[in-house]
């Protein structure tokens, strides 16, 4: 009697499983562990006036998801008797959950009662993206207005991309609907690529500080000229050299500190010193100044003991004023008494 091979039974019905697990994934009704009601699809809330980076982050998002079609319509509702429908109900709650979580209270609650994903977001583009008119006039003036300033390199060139990137998802860029453009071996669309890459060169260029006019002049006379990019990183390079220096002593005057130390030591002390003894002697009472010669021997001791010569002439210190008063009172003290 032959033994049956359950191994090879097993083999093949793990093998469909897994067949059937990896083509789930790739299903936009597959909803996996991690998706659930609760979810919040974008960081920024949508709050009324910044439509145009929402709606673009919550497509992305339910991009990578599969879950896109619920919005657009790609991925209608199957019938009432299909087998998927309720699967199809059950992604299209979740899809509208996402968005409504990913609102501000005040919005979620006007929208609350739409019948499905794709309603939902049909209400929202018809209220908050209908006209880009006024959107873009409101993008080109702020991309004029915009200059470095107290920005750095990267804020201000991260201000100006910002701009680039919503007139380009505004405007949109036309295609071709004949099919020609593919056939097309002249360059066209990279020519229309290099004259925008040049004007957003320009404007990059334009409104950088006074202190960068030198590296912006090194760029223009590049041939060819560098794309925004590489120009950005360029002076980039500059700003931190610059940040660099700034934090550094110059060499010249550092040297020059130095030797002026060494070389001026001895003069400076002494004007110091005559400062100082201008000032006591000034305020003194010429009666009471001991004699000459005592203030002569006095001086050339300090003199020795700081280092100076001798015979540098000063006046009257404190220290030496104090000193000749005791030994001219010592004088006259032992002098009555030999009287």
């Amino acid at each position: 009697m032959a033994i049956p091979n359950h191994s090879s039974q097993n083999d093949v019905a793990s093998g469909s499983n897994t067949q059937n697990s990896s083509n789930s994934i790739h299903d936009p009704l597959y909803i996996s562990n991690s998706d659930h009601p609760g979810m919040v699809l974008t960081n920024t809330p949508f709050n009324g006036s910044n439509f145009l980076g929402w709606s673009r982050t919550i497509k992305m998002a339910l991009g990578a998801k599969l879950k896109l079609g619920f919005i657009t319509g790609s991925t209608p509702r199957p019938a009432v008797t299909d087998e998927n429908h309720q699967k199809w109900v059950r992604c299209d709650y979740m899809v509208t959950c996402w968005i409504l979580n990913s609102m501000t209270a005040e919005l979620t609650e006007a929208f609350l009662y739409a019948q499905s994903a794709a309603e939902l977001w049909k209400e929202i583009n018809e209220r908050y993206g209908q006209s880009n008119g006024p959107l873009i006039y409101h993008l080109q003036r702020e991309l004029n207005n915009v200059s470095q300033g107290s920005l750095t390199i990267a804020a201000y060139f991260n201000k100006l991309k910002r701009c680039w990137d919503e007139l380009h998802n505004l405007n949109g860029v036309p295609t071709c609907s004949c099919g020609k453009m593919q056939e097309c071996s002249c360059g066209l669309v990279e020519k229309f690529a290099e004259i925008e890459n040049r004007s957003k060169l320009v404007q990059f260029l334009m409104k950088l500080n006074e202190e960068y006019e030198s590296v912006r002049n090194q760029v223009l006379a590049m041939d060819p000229l560098p794309n925004v990019n590489k120009a950005y990183y360029i002076v980039q390079q500059v700003e931190k050299q610059k940040q660099v220096t700034n934090h550094m002593p110059e060499p010249v005057a550092f040297f020059a500190n130095v030797n002026q130390f060494k070389n001026g030591r001895r003069d400076t002390r002494n004007i110091k010193l005559a400062s100082r003894e201008t000032k006591i002697s000034a305020s003194l009472d010429t009666n009471s100044l001991p004699a000459p010669e005592c203030y002569q021997r006095v001086r050339i001791s300090l003199h020795k003991r700081e280092g100076l010569d001798a015979h540098t002439p000063s006046w009257p210190t404190s220290k030496s004023i104090a000193t000749c008063s005791k030994l001219w009172a010592g004088t006259r003290f032992a002098t009555t008494t030999a009287m």
